[in-house]
């Protein structure tokens, strides 16, 4: 396939998302060139992200039409309050605080293996479909379903919950995908696939319908008509006590982490974005990105001890060492890139 773009997909994926009640939708272009470390490179060729706010679907289509030959576009799958900017007056990204209003999260099925093949995207397409089972016994609706380019996206969309008065719910979405995950265990460790949550309630996606520059396949939109689930909203704000009771949440098992870090977990988002593996728009987003990008930013919090480095490494809930099984080795390889790279 040859477009860009699919028309389709990006006006019913962007009215799916339902934000217009609660506020705008972001809109990101991020040029294939951009190096976030690279400012007069970015400043010599305008290679700087370019943002924006919408409430109208066909805006986006003309934001894509604008900057997808050299960009990858996305948008924000929970609403922005209203149309963000800095102390300059330019449009900027959401912050975690801006967020008010939570009604979208995904789970992003990602293939481990370099080369994507057909047959392999059948096999997961077969084992979301036998996943409907496990929603329809705890009384959701099954998620939408978008192919992402590297794999899919299970879309869901929980009645609108306050964010204010739910502070805990990045929280509540890790133990429902915990839970997900431990249904399906040997099958995704079959299909050699990873599954992410989206605990970053900022978080961007790639907009369906759209692809990377130079990148043959187009992400797709599989939904129709946005149905708001009260049932999820329920399930989610009374998970957490009921998985508790037998088993506390690794996401909150800080205690043999070295004390500073515990510290930058509370009060660094940059820190404990990349512990979460969430919040990366470009660049490697496997559980080894975003164990580089985790050592990497330490270093540059002043880091020092390669014991301590290395603790970090291997705690860290969704990093390859816990979930790959990936041996020492690869905790010092990862470390000295880190430190060779700074």
């Amino acid at each position: 396939m040859n477009a860009l773009y699919i028309k389709d997909d990006i006006l019913r994926s962007f009215n799916w998302l339902g934000h217009r009640k609660f506020g705008y939708t972001e809109l990101l272009a991020v040029h294939r060139d951009y190096e976030p470390d690279s400012f007069k490179e970015n400043l010599k060729y305008k290679r700087f992200p370019k943002i924006w706010y919408t409430k109208q679907p066909y805006q986006a289509l003309s934001f894509v039409s604008k900057h997808s030959k050299d960009h990858t576009c996305y948008f924000s799958i929970n609403p922005r309050p209203s149309i963000l900017r800095n102390e300059k007056g330019r449009a900027r990204s959401a912050k975690e605080d801006d967020i008010r209003i939570f009604n979208t999260f995904f789970f992003d099925i990602d293939c481990l293996e370099k080369d994507l093949f057909d047959e392999h995207l059948a096999e997961i397409e077969l084992f979301i479909a036998k996943a409907e089972g496990f929603f329809e016994d705890i009384g959701v609706n099954p998620p939408v379903k978008a192919f992402s380019g590297r794999g899919y996206h299970l879309l869901f969309s929980p009645a609108p919950v306050k964010v204010s008065e739910n502070s805990d719910i990045k929280q509540r979405l890790y133990l429902f995908k915990e839970q997900f995950e431990q249904n399906f265990s040997k099958d995704i460790e079959q299909l050699k696939v990873k599954i992410d949550p989206t605990l970053d309630l900022r978080r961007m996606a790639k907009i369906y319908g759209t692809k990377k520059p130079k990148v043959k396949r187009i992400s797709r939109f599989y939904g129709g008509k946005r149905v708001i689930d009260h049932a999820l909203r329920d399930y989610l704000l009374s998970l957490k006590m009921r998985m508790t009771k037998d088993r506390p949440s690794r996401i909150l098992r800080y205690e043999e982490l070295p004390q500073r870090f515990q510290h930058l977990l509370e009060n660094d988002k940059s820190i404990s974005d990349l512990w979460e593996g969430v919040g990366k728009t470009e660049g490697d987003s496997s559980c080894t990105g975003y164990d580089f990008s985790l050592i990497r930013l330490c270093l540059k919090r002043g880091f020092t001890d390669i014991n301590e480095l290395a603790s970090i490494l291997a705690k860290r809930p969704n990093g390859a060492f816990l979930k790959s099984g990936k041996d020492k080795g690869y905790i010092k390889r990862t470390i000295s890139n880190a430190i060779m790279s700074c």
